[in-house]
């Protein structure tokens, strides 16, 4: 789905890692200093968006990619 992309809340995003576990890219999801979930690579995200239906928190949405 081209024109858009994920977006992770810290204020939502708890650190479990479900995200990163479902993730088919290794490296398109880190876990930032303070144990949260960031987007690493944006490139390499090939937009599956399996991530945002693993998160148990709904702290993955997507957004217009401008």
């Amino acid at each position: 789905m081209r024109g858009v992309r994920i977006r992770i809340s810290a204020e939502r995003c708890d650190g479990c890692g479900a995200c990163m576990e479902r993730c088919l890219v290794p490296g398109a999801l880190r876990r930032t200093t303070e144990g949260r979930m960031e987007v690493g690579e944006a490139s390499l995200c090939v937009k599956c968006f399996l991530c945002r239906g693993a998160c148990p928190n709904g702290a993955i949405t997507l957004v217009p990619d401008f």
